[in-house]
């Protein structure tokens, strides 16, 4: 939703271009998408380690992922990733009078690099990690059988419920990371060329129109949740007060 937001700001430099000949104004174009990105990639990322526990180490979820480390795991993407932006506006920057608002000519090649570096390594350890859950619940399918109607099977068949909901959830997480890979990673590219010392001021309208497909990510995540969590599409509608309690919201739930 901030992605969103943010990226409708940018009409505003288009309406008045005067905005991209201050120093800060223009910085925030930029920052705040980057901003917003990073704090989406880490999150996932975070939410990818949450489900490789649960389901490759199962036994020692509830000692890992205590309520204390749910609660840093998901305020240190905006604290990380805010150290990361705030840098150009702390002078990490090579901003001059008159310059062009462009992203690729107002920052340090170390900024561009930095920030590629950071994309492309959660990206992989992201990666990384969903191979390691696809690998075990592979192996579990492999193993379980379907348990009959025996009442002394009640503990087994909770514990293969819980590692199937575990893998749906991994399954969302999968597909979520797929979209942010496909939508960004051609965009970072650029940045990672620029910090390396490759110029690429040619492709500068191939790497305008490419951060429209990055943008393009936040417009399909919403739908990848609801098209495969039921309990998000209710939750939706109850955060945006489309029903008025639950029993309302039961009876007209919608099949995604």
């Amino acid at each position: 939703m901030l992605t969103g937001i943010v990226t409708g700001v940018q009409i505003f430099y288009f309406v008045y271009p005067v905005m991209n000949d201050n120093m800060v104004t223009c910085f925030l174009r930029y920052l705040s998408i980057n901003y917003t990105t990073q704090v989406s990639q880490m999150t996932v990322m975070f939410t990818t380690f949450d489900r490789y526990v649960a389901i490759c180490h199962p036994h020692h979820y509830a000692s890992v992922m205590t309520r204390n480390v749910a609660i840093i795991l998901s305020l240190l993407p905006w604290v990380l990733s805010l150290a990361s932006v705030s840098s150009p506006l702390l002078g990490w920057h090579i901003w001059e009078r008159g310059c062009r608002c462009e992203y690729l000519i107002i920052f340090e090649r170390g900024y561009y690099l930095t920030s590629s570096v950071i994309t492309y390594s959660f990206s992989i350890l992201t990666f990384i990690m969903y191979i390691f859950i696809l690998k075990t619940a592979w192996r579990y399918y492999s193993r379980v059988k379907p348990v009959g109607g025996d009442t002394s099977c009640n503990h087994s068949t909770h514990k293969s419920k819980t590692m199937e909901r575990d893998v749906r959830n991994a399954k969302v997480t999968g597909v979520v990371t797929l979209a942010f890979s496909v939508c960004w990673l051609p965009f970072m590219t650029f940045p990672f060329q620029k910090g390396i010392g490759i110029d690429q001021i040619s492709g500068l309208t191939v790497m305008n129109w490419l951060v429209f497909l990055g943008m393009f990510n936040s417009i399909v995540n919403p739908f990848i949740y609801a098209w495969k969590r039921r309990d998000f599409s209710k939750e939706c509608k109850r955060t945006f007060g489309c029903f008025k309690n639950q029993e309302d919201m039961s009876q007209t739930s919608v099949e995604f």
